[in-house]
């Protein structure tokens, strides 16, 4: 029986094989390589032939997607996926596993195909685009450009000069360049050996004059005779080769040398495993011609090298040959790397791979470009579109979609120190014309003349590199499951090879796993016939479960574990951990996530407080300063010696840990320390890298460690955990003592006890004062503004002034932050000033320019002069910046009326809310004067919004901050808009300001008018006569206000009422945004008048009711119109890419309850460089009603036909308590 049921179904492995299918009344079973064809097809095709009347019609295919380019997109979309083609279109497609649809689908479509061929017509072909990402129909989208927008202005002109070009700019240099620190930092170095073979037969000055082309510095190198538990120890062979290991480096001395590379060494250990290669020579001289184990090795054993595989392992490896060696100490600058920063995407056209991939490879190599990562791809037309949408006016913009669409293409991930810049300059231009003339770039050295494009692509900025990464090799975590029957040693080779290939263990926990738990784990495949079986086994023994992380993790991950076969992984993938360690189907080492989706779900499963990343995290901590402080009581001076420090998010911990016993020496320990104060406690602070000791946690040993976290007070507790393997065996401490240096006391923990199970927490039992460090006799304080990019990574100086002199400065060194000047920080300076000077007079700040991120946001300076305690403050409230505003990276402050007390300076909280409409924005600059009883706050530019990354923009609420002089009570306020074009402004709706420290607030003062100049509607400014603050009242959220009277030349008239209302539902079937609020504008338009751009308002946020399959509801207010025939969609999102498709829009005028319906298909795309699209359609039908019950059968029957046509599930957010219940 088994013999002819797979004489019913042919398998297709190859695009060869493919193109001879006959494809009349064809059914294929699409698979995915690590499932393989779906068995329970077999029977219900074997059953169809049998009793279909018309079954010789009927062909069964099962078909692999991974090795057939046109089935690649159908990847991650089998679970399990039938297509039905009919006469060569694609007719049906059948999603997921149901067995009496399966056949009853099968049984229709045979009869229409049969009525069509009767018919001799053709079948309407399927659009399966719900299974993909994007739609493929977008070829031919109709799309308005900006200038057809005629009725509303073009907002930006001026780019160059505004604060949007600014952050943008200063984005894209936080990207491009380093986080830069000063101070000494210890280099990492790695080990390197070579082994007995090679130095014997002469080749170690050959091989270390090879690494020093390579750009590795060799600190120190010396040929020695390891014994053999130095050579267990370092290089951790397997059992089964071990003697054989040891008689082979006993042969003969080895030389072992401590090298390093590049300004911190960090990447080390990576670029020297990169430069060795493959263990296997074999493979490495397939894999990398050019490494070192390629060119010298011989076998496993006889393979010539050996280099540390991290870091940390590096110097517990040096340690070990060279037990006096120290770890060298720079002075200079350290620099923080994460891979964004130094790797772009290179992309190889079909023609290219087809002709040329080996060597473009190479010469990328030879450039010194690291591949980390490489993978095949198979672009359609709207992926393409949207990489090169940059060049989509160009006419080369259809000859190269249609380039990259011909076949499967090639992804580079590539590495390199500034490897954005020095790839773009190995690529050469754009253009053919001009690449032609430039010999030794890729695209002129590899250009394939019969294409009337190149098609080798590079990232063009920092900006796209980042994005095209996320999108291609995307940083995903993903679960593996090892599963019972390995040895402990097997399972160490493993997490060596994930190791190797650039995971990251972020989790990890070993559990017996119960029948319960496994059948909701593998519940996807309850109901076959091996399933019970499979959780026996799963259940017979204990399983380890990590997760995992790194770029593409999920595809990587399987292509490293190999086919669900450990007899099929041995042929096709020898080298992979299933055919190593896979017995047999059930028994084949070890699980893994088949595709993102179930990862998050595996994941959640066992680890359901796991916060998922979607970046790889930076190693970074900072002091940020607390958006709900005051000034008064974030600076205090203490009586002990009249400094300043910071009550702040975040401070240091020094932790000293005297360990008595510990048995376990030459093990690490997961160990974990939390710090527990009153309210709050600080994350599990791990113990393993100490900085004063290479092993902690051994007998007799005090280890220090350093920890950035949040402020918890005193603390009262500290509480040990570990991560499921246990505490080290008879580990034994004497004490803990925690050192804070802001607040100049130790605080200690008494313990002198055995670490058990038992008994996990300890309290205090001491609190020691110590000695503070001065150094100075004068406090300088400025305060950062709290944007995202209003830090500076500039060198910054400040000069003070006063009778008895002047005093210039260097700010290097604050008190209160590891690296100054960043946004929202709180720096303090102490420096040294003459006793003689009483009296400032004026004060310049300045910073020189340079580095990645110059401009600088300060919001005040406080000078101090601890002497005669005589207090100085500058509200600074601007931008320091050759690019911005003024143009000034240098400022000067004179002391006439700021001799005042820091106790007097306090926080002003300013509301602005601009108008909803689509061109209601600005980028020009806004002002504010606040006017009091006892002083004023003249012309403060409002330019850094705490809630948003670019204010005034239509409907947001922006808040601004000022820190300045307490004026008394607020009497008046002046707001004015400087925009010299008549054709541009702002609409502001309303205004209110707040006090936190007097716990006052004033009224929403509505405002509802164009600030502008040269407008005939509008005004220059507002002025606006304030009534006494009413005071607040905690208890109550939300504060009924009334309008204030006005005063001003300009009489201020509020907004008209709307003449008419709409209710309008729309269903999306495709939405892509990196931007959090949308703002949606709807045109309705008939043969006489139109409403002009309306926008849509919800109960619920409006990207909730723009995400896929959703049906939202919104509310627009406008001019009356009777009729509609056409309307216009427009989604403002600037500086944001943005991609939606909506499919259908049901629009209601609420007055009469007419109904108009349309139908779309194309998508309305928005780039940075686009401004304004909108989409047109035309009116597909309407209907008159007053029923209310007929408008909710509309809304239905939208529904059922949406979900017929695209095979999902519509989602109602139309009432949104509902939805949430």
């Amino acid at each position: 029986m088994k013999s002819k049921k797979k004489a019913e179904i042919r398998d297709i492995q190859s695009n060869e094989e493919w193109d001879l299918i006959y494809f009349h009344s064809t059914v294929i079973d699409i698979y995915q390589e690590w499932a393989g064809p779906t068995m329970v097809f077999e029977d219900i095709f074997v059953k169809l032939k049998r009793n279909l009347t018309q079954a010789e019609y009927l062909i069964f295919y099962s078909a692999n997607c991974e090795n057939i380019e046109l089935l690649k997109r159908y990847r991650d979309y089998c679970e399990p996926l039938l297509l039905f083609f009919g006469n060569k279109i694609l007719v049906h497609v059948q999603y997921h596993m149901n067995a009496p649809q399966i056949e009853k689908s099968i049984e229709e479509q045979l009869s229409k195909e049969l009525q069509a061929i009767k018919e001799n017509r053709k079948r309407e072909p399927m659009d399966d685009s719900f299974l993909t990402k994007f739609s493929d129909n977008n070829g031919s989208q109709s799309i308005e450009n900006k200038e057809t927008l005629s009725n509303g202005p073009i907002l930006y002109k001026d780019e160059s000069a505004s604060l949007r070009s600014l952050l943008m700019k200063t984005a894209e240099k936080v990207d491009q360049d380093y986080w830069l620190n000063p101070g000494s930092y210890k280099l990492d170095v790695a080990l390197f050996v070579i082994k007995p073979d090679l130095v014997a037969n002469g080749k170690k000055d050959e091989i270390l004059d090879y690494l020093r082309s390579k750009g590795f510095l060799i600190h120190m190198h010396e040929d020695k005779l390891l014994n053999d538990d130095e050579l267990i120890n370092i290089f951790k062979p397997d059992s089964n080769v071990l003697d054989e290991f040891i008689r082979f480096m006993s042969s003969g001395s080895s030389t072992c040398a401590i090298v390093s590379k590049g300004h911190t060494g960090r990447s080390t250990s990576d670029d020297l495993r990169y430069i060795i290669g493959s263990n296997d020579p074999d493979l490495a001289r397939e894999n990398n011609p050019d490494c070192l184990t390629a060119l010298y090795g011989t076998d496993n054993i006889l393979n010539g090298f050996y280099s540390s595989h991290t870091n940390n392992e590096a110097l517990k490896e040096i340690q070990i040959v060279f037990p006096e060696y120290q770890q060298p100490v720079i002075k200079g600058k350290s620099i923080d790397e994460y891979p964004h920063k130094t790797a772009t995407l290179c992309l190889l056209g079909p023609a290219h791979v087809r002709s040329r991939k080996e060597a473009i490879i190479r010469a990328i190599i030879q450039h010194g470009f690291e591949v980390r990562y490489e993978k095949t791809y198979t672009f359609r037309p709207d992926e393409v579109e949207s990489l090169y949408i940059k060049h989509r006016n160009a006419d080369v913009f259809k000859p190269l979609v249609e380039a990259f669409i011909d076949g499967p293409c090639l992804l580079l991930y590539i590495a390199k120190e500034n490897c954005v810049s020095d790839f773009c300059e190995l690529l050469g231009p754009f253009l053919r014309e001009d690449f032609s003339k430039m010999p030794g770039t890729l695209r002129h050295d590899f250009d394939e003349t019969t294409m009337p494009v190149t098609t080798i692509h590079g990232s063009e900025s920092i900006i796209d590199a980042r994005k095209e990464l996320e999108q291609f090799f995307p940083y995903q975590q993903t679960l593996t499951v090892i599963k019972p029957g390995l040895t402990p040693n097997q399972k160490n080779d493993i997490f060596k090879r994930l190791n190797l290939n650039g995971f990251t263990i972020l989790m990890k926990a070993t559990r017996h796993l119960t029948k319960d738990v496994l059948t909701q784990f593998y519940a996807r495949h309850q109901g076959l016939p091996w399933f019970n079986d499979f959780i026996q086994f799963m259940s017979s023994d204990i399983c380890e479960i990590i997760i995992l992380a790194r770029e593409d993790a999920v595809q990587a991950l399987r292509e490293i574990m190999g086919p669900v076969d450990p007899v099929r992984a041995k042929t096709d993938a020898p080298e992979s951990i299933r055919a190593i360690y896979g017995l047999d189907i059930m028994r084949n080492g070890l699980h893994a996530s088949s595709n993102n989706k179930h990862a998050r779900e595996e994941i959640r499963l066992f680890f359901p407080d796991f916060e998922f990343i979607k970046t790889k995290p930076i190693t970074f901590h900072s002091n940020v300063l607390t958006t709900d402080a005051t000034i008064s009581n974030d600076l205090p001076i203490t009586d002990e010696n009249d400094l300043y420090y910071l009550q702040s998010h975040e401070i240091m911990y020094e932790l000293a840990v005297h360990t008595r016993t510990n048995e376990n020496e030459n093990e690490e320990s997961a160990v974990f320390l939390t710090l527990m104060g009153k309210t709050n406690e600080t994350k599990k602070l791990l113990l393993q890298y100490a900085d004063n000791n290479i092993h902690p946690l051994q007998s007799n040993q005090i280890d220090l460690f350093h920890f950035i976290d949040q402020d918890v007070g005193v603390p009262k507790l500290i509480k040990f955990s570990h991560d499921g393997r246990g505490f080290p065996k008879n580990w034994s401490l004497a004490n803990i003592e925690v050192t804070i240096s802001s607040r100049n006391k130790i605080f200690k923990f008494d313990i002198n006890e055995l670490i058990l199970e038992e008994k996990l927490s300890y309290p205090i039992t001491d609190i020691i004062d110590i000695e503070p460090k001065t150094n100075g006799n004068c406090a300088i304080t400025i305060q950062t503004g709290s944007a995202k990019y209003a830090g500076t990574s500039a060198d910054c100086s400040i000069l003070l002034s006063g009778s008895q002199g002047v005093y210039a400065f260097q700010l290097r060194r604050s008190l209160t932050n590891r690296i100054p000047f960043q946004n929202r920080y709180r720096d303090v300076f102490l420096v040294n000033v003459d006793e003689q000077l009483h009296d400032i007079q004026y004060i310049v700040l300045e910073h020189n320019n340079e580095n990645s991120t110059p401009a600088w946001f300060v919001d005040f300076v406080i000078v101090k002069i601890l002497l005669s305690q005589q207090e100085y403050f500058f509200p600074v409230n601007r931008w320091l910046s050759i690019d911005y505003f003024d143009g000034k990276a240098k400022i000067i402050f004179s002391t006439d009326k700021q001799k005042i007390s820091s106790n007097e300076i306090i926080r002003y909280e300013v509301y602005i809310v601009t108008g909803s409409m689509f061109d209601a924005a600005t980028c020009s600059p806004v002002w504010i004067t606040i006017n009091g009883t006892r002083g004023s706050i003249v012309n403060k530019y409002l330019e850094i919004a705490e809630n948003e990354s670019f204010p005034f923009e239509p409907n947001n609420r922006d808040l601004f901050i000022l820190y300045d002089i307490d004026i008394g009570e607020l009497n008046k306020l002046i707001l004015g808009h400087e925009n010299g074009n008549a054709e541009q402004g702002w609409f502001v709706e309303s205004i209110a300001i707040h006090i936190p420290s007097k716990q006052y607030q004033s009224e929403i003062y509505k405002i509802n008018k164009w600030l502008n100049s040269k407008r005939i509607d509008s005004a220059p400014l507002v002025e606006i006569q304030i009534r006494k603050p009413m005071k607040l009242n905690r208890n109550i959220k939300h504060q009924q206000a009334t309008v204030p009277q006005l005063m001003s030349n300009t009489i201020i008239h509020s907004v008209p009422e709307y003449e008419s209302s709409y209710t309008i539902y729309i269903l999306t079937e495709d939405f892509q945004s990196d931007l959090i609020k949308q703002n949606v504008f709807i045109d309705l338009i008939n043969e006489t008048m139109s409403t002009n751009f309306m926008r849509l308002n919800s109960k619920i946020e409006t990207r909730e009711n723009l995400e896929r399959n959703v049906l939202g509801q919104f509310k627009a207010y406008g001019s009356h119109i009777g009729q509609i025939n056409r309307i216009r969609l427009l989604i403002r999102t600037p500086d944001q890419i943005t991609r939606w498709l909506p499919r259908c829009i049901l629009i209601i005028i609420d007055d009469s309850q007419q109904i108009f319906k349309f139908k779309n298909s194309h998508c309305i795309i928005h780039s940075n460089t686009n401004g304004f699209l909108t989409l047109s359609m035309e009116l597909e039908e309407s209907q008159n009603t007053k029923q209310l019950d007929n408008i909710e059968n509309q809304l239905e029957n939208l529904k059922d036909d949406y979900t017929k046509e695209t095979r999902k599930i519509v989602i109602d957010k139309r009432n949104s308590e509902t939805y949430n219940k």
